[in-house]
This record gives C-alpha cells, sequence and structure tokens, in this order.
C-alpha cells in the first residue's frame, strides 16, 4: 500500500471519528434538550396552578415565572452549543473532505503517469 492510500485511509479514518463525536455530543445535547422541554412543561403547569389558586409560591425561592425562564434561557443555550456543534464539525469534515481530496488527485496523477510510462516502455520492446 502506498503512502498516498494509507493517506487517504487516515483522513477517512480521522473523519469517522469526529462523526462519532458529534453523534455522541448531539445524542447528549438533545437529551438535555427534552429534559429542559419536560422541566418547563412542568413549571408551565405549576404558574397555571398559582394563577388558578390552587398553589401558593414557596417564600424565599424564586418566583415560578422566573424558574420557568431561567430553564427557557437555559434550554437555548443548549440549542446554541448544538449549533455550535454541528457548524464546527461541519467546518472540519469539509476542510478533511478537501485535503482527501487533494491526496486523491495526486494518487490520480501518480497512477496514470505510471500507467503512461508502462504503455510507453510496452511500445519499445515491440
Amino acid at each position: 500500500m502506498s503512502d498516498e492510500h494509507i493517506r487517504l485511509q487516515e483522513i477517512d479514518l480521522s473523519q469517522i471519528e469526529k462523526i462519532r463525536k458529534l453523534h455522541t455530543r448531539l445524542t447528549n445535547d438533545l437529551g438535555n434538550w427534552d429534559k429542559y422541554t419536560q422541566m418547563i412543561a412542568l413549571q408551565e403547569g405549576v404558574i397555571d396552578h398559582q394563577r388558578a389558586g390552587l398553589s401558593e409560591p414557596a417564600e424565599n425561592q424564586p418566583t415560578a415565572q422566573e424558574t420557568h425562564e431561567r430553564m427557557v434561557h437555559d434550554r437555548t443555550k443548549v440549542l446554541t452549543s448544538l449549533k455550535s456543534a454541528v457548524w464546527s464539525a461541519s467546518k472540519v469534515l469539509k476542510e478533511d473532505h478537501d485535503r482527501r481530496k487533494k491526496v486523491k488527485e495526486n494518487l490520480d496523477a501518480v497512477q496514470k503517469a505510471r500507467a503512461q510510462e508502462e504503455e510507453e516502455l510496452e511500445l519499445e520492446e515491440v
């Protein structure tokens, strides 16, 4: 296996590793998004109960509305993290793709030159 083939294989393996890391990060962040969504829904229920007079706000604690707003804010941070992960991975994978493309073009050029050289040798032998 030539050095160029080894470089192609290394780039491919590197890309797979980056994709797997992205998958892990996205799975984790999407899980956090779901948890925040559930907590927000529960907090909206608390707000509704307080409005209806079914419960009273706890003393020395943030209000249900403040807690709700903090959760929405934190969930938005999770979304920002998700987008950042995708953008970063996209940029790195694009760079790897471009690098792989150049290596492949070099390999193809070398193989074409070798084929032409062999063809010329065959013609000389005849």
